[in-house]
């Protein structure tokens, strides 16, 4: 892993605050939507010189869908990928 993307992921990380603007009625909770999150980071990204790229796939297991989903954090030359399962 590339220690000066790190160092921004780490810097970017400590740095954003995103407030949980949105309610959910139903279960009576307060939450930050994704598109309020990614807001929040392009400032974030054009500072430190790194884009951040977002994929989704669906996949089948055992009879099930799910989506995949992966942020990837590359500066051109370097990246750092997670991914995520969701069940539908």
């Amino acid at each position: 892993m590339n220690k000066e993307l790190l160092t921004k992921l780490i810097k970017i990380q400590t740095s954003i605050q995103v407030e949980k603007t949105k309610h959910n009625e139903f279960a009576d909770f307060m939450f930050r939507s994704a598109e309020d999150i990614l807001k929040a980071l392009k400032p974030y990204l054009s500072e430190y010189g790194v884009a951040i790229l977002l994929n989704d796939e669906i996949k089948s297991f055992e009879g099930r869908c799910y989506v995949e989903a992966t942020a990837t954090l590359t500066d051109g030359e370097n990246e750092i990928s997670t991914r995520a399962f969701a069940r539908e």
